[in-house]
């Protein structure tokens, strides 16, 4: 019933990364950034005083909708508020204190044996970030200039300009939020959707590449998470220990990405991830310690997967299908996570079985990640027109001739408190 509730969660996850993917696309990253924070502290308290399973099961399913909300609209706006130089640091801060909410987690789970309270201690936190955060936060620029609200943006650059005390060349905003998708202002706009990622050849690899990335992330992270509790040893302190390792591994990711880039940190974390758990096969199970450091160097992989393959997708995919794009992707991880808990049960089967998926899996997104061009440095595609055209022979070209104008309003930026 324990993997049945994990899973049923994990699909809530999947869902909200469509849906509030697309909503997030749609009608901005700060609305939807809150209306899922909402969402989340409305049912996150209603779970705590469900006593039926079934209405348990329903209700963490919706909070797990939320948390895509959350995350993933949170790590977009970051992402489009800086410049390319100082994406990889803001990527690492984010998934960092992901980490460090595990390791919260496992210490209060120790503390607070009883669930209704523990429910509680986790979801009214979300009062605070609603209160505080809504005068902190402003729109993602990107996105108004996407959507034709240059105006706004133009007044969100001019205060962060003025916060940082710098000053605004004059003429710079002129030619930004022109796309070749976009129309004049006051004309109708149309709308992106999810097909648009598979209509195209180039975007169609792309996209699919990534996808098969994302679940095979979220199978090995969430498989090697949930099995945590199972290793031999004290469960409080492998959870933590699992969570711990994941600090180091984004540290190691943001390093990575910015001396060797995007796709060959990718490659090196999958490879890390898929030979650590497939040589846990090659191990009787009477060396249960061995089998928990591989499994922690497995973990150590997964983390830096999640760590590097979130900045690099917001890289690939264009302003105008970002979130859609993101959403997708994180709905494959929740395929991966949702798969995981049923998989590594077949250990009662045949023991090394889930780690032979899992390395599998990884070893061959680790050779589908090499057809992917990389994204060190480049300026953000806006149009699907702009990412069509970008493709591993033309990515020192983008590298090479990036708008000065696009440059100096991300540095504006860059700053912003």
């Amino acid at each position: 019933m324990g993997s049945l509730a994990q899973s049923i969660f994990m699909v809530g996850v999947l869902l909200g990364a469509v849906i509030f993917g697309d909503l997030s696309d749609r009608f901005g990253r700060k609305k939807v950034y809150f209306l899922s924070l909402f969402i989340m502290l409305v049912f996150g308290v209603s779970t705590a005083f469900a006593h039926n399973y079934w209405l348990f099961v329903f209700l963490r399913m919706i909070i797990g909708a939320t948390n895509s909300g959350v995350f993933l609209t949170a790590f977009v706006l970051a992402s489009e508020l800086v410049s390319p130089d100082h994406r990889t640091l803001i990527s690492m801060f984010l998934v960092i204190f992901f980490g460090v909410g595990g390791m919260i987690l496992s210490l209060m789970a120790y503390l607070i044996r009883y669930w209704e309270w523990l429910q509680l201690a986790i979801s009214l936190p979300n009062v605070l970030f609603i209160m505080v955060y809504w005068w902190v936060i402003n729109e993602s620029p990107r996105w108004l200039l996407a959507n034709n609200q240059k105006e706004y943006a133009v007044e969100i650059f001019r205060k962060v300009a003025d916060a940082n005390k710098k000053v605004i060349p004059e003429g710079l905003f002129e030619d930004m939020g022109k796309t070749d998708d976009d129309k004049a202002d006051g004309e109708p706009k149309s709308r992106h959707n999810l097909i648009d990622l598979v209509r195209t050849p180039n975007v169609r690899r792309k996209s699919l590449i990534m996808f098969y990335a994302w679940f095979v992330a979220g199978f090995v992270f969430y498989g090697l998470s949930l099995n945590a509790t199972n290793l031999a040893g004290n469960p409080y302190l492998n959870f933590f220990v699992s969570c711990a390792v994941e600090i180091p591994a984004y540290v190691l990711a943001k390093i990575s990405m910015d001396r060797i880039g995007r796709r060959w940190s990718l490659l090196a974390f999958l490879l890390v991830a898929g030979l650590a758990t497939f040589c846990i096969m090659f191990i009787p199970a009477a060396y249960s310690k061995a089998i928990t450091v591989l499994a922690v160097f497995g973990k150590f992989g997964a983390a830096g997967c999640f760590g590097t393959i979130y900045v690099f997708a917001t890289e690939i995919f264009p302003t105008v299908v970002r979130n859609v794009g993101i959403g997708a992707s994180s709905m494959c991880a929740r395929i991966g996570a949702i798969v995981a808990p049923f998989v590594f049960l077949l250990h009662d089967v045949w023991s090394p079985l889930p780690y032979l998926t899992s390395g599998t899996f990884a070893l061959v997104a680790a050779g589908l990640v090499l057809l992917l061009p990389e994204t060190l440095g480049t300026k953000l595609p806006q149009s699907l027109a702009e990412s069509e055209n970008f493709t591993r022979n033309t990515e020192q070209a983008t590298t090479t001739t990036a708008a000065p104008n696009d440059a100096e309003a991300d540095k504006t930026a860059e700053t912003k408190v």
